[in-house]
């Protein structure tokens, strides 16, 4: 999801895909500059697993790019809300938070987006509230392409892509899994 407003998804099942919900910067739907905020997105109640699917997208293209494996991926959103959701045996991780330019590196090589700068704002992944989910099996076979841990949620980003004036605002609390869940910062 990328263009939309004050969206509320809930009590869904999302399972068997590459990845089981996307939420990606503006940019990264071709949108011209100017687009308004998009903002306050929640997500709960839904139960996110097995997003394992080979990536069989045309190549060169963004969505090519994606690495199976994940529940949920945000890139260079912020301001949105995952809560109360049962997110489980997805392989690489159950929810990755990155910025915007971050993936740009990872995924294209661009190490500091000059190539293609952000045209809709902050390109930081930030004022995302991550709560109250429970997690079990994610992680466990994370791809070897980018060298990044398998966990049931990896946040991701330059300190350099974090523009606001408040710093890091994400917020991860409460999530479960037994043993307990594994937040991996990098």
């Amino acid at each position: 999801m990328t263009v939309s407003n004050k969206l509320y998804v809930a009590n869904n099942r999302l399972y068997n895909n590459v990845v089981g919900l996307g939420l990606y910067h503006p940019n990264m739907a071709g949108t011209s500059p100017d687009y308004p905020a998009f903002d306050e997105w929640i997500f709960e109640n839904n139960h996110i697993y097995d997003n394992n699917l080979p990536n069989t997208a045309p190549p060169n293209t963004f969505q090519a790019a994606l690495l199976s494996g994940v529940g949920v991926l945000l890139v260079g959103i912020s301001g949105h809300t995952i809560q109360d959701n049962i997110i489980e045996d997805n392989d690489w991780a159950g929810v990755v938070v990155a910025g915007y330019c971050t993936v740009l590196a990872l995924a294209f090589g661009e190490p500091d987006c000059s190539a293609d700068p952000p045209k809709n704002g902050d390109p930081s992944a930030n004022f995302n509230t991550i709560v109250d989910n429970v997690m079990s099996g994610n992680g466990g076979s994370p791809p070897a392409a980018l060298g990044l841990p398998g966990a049931d949620i990896l946040y991701v980003q330059a300190s350099s892509e974090i523009i606001s004036p408040e710093g890091d605002q994400n917020c991860f609390a409460d999530n479960t899994s037994p043993p307990g869940c594994k937040l991996v910062l990098i």
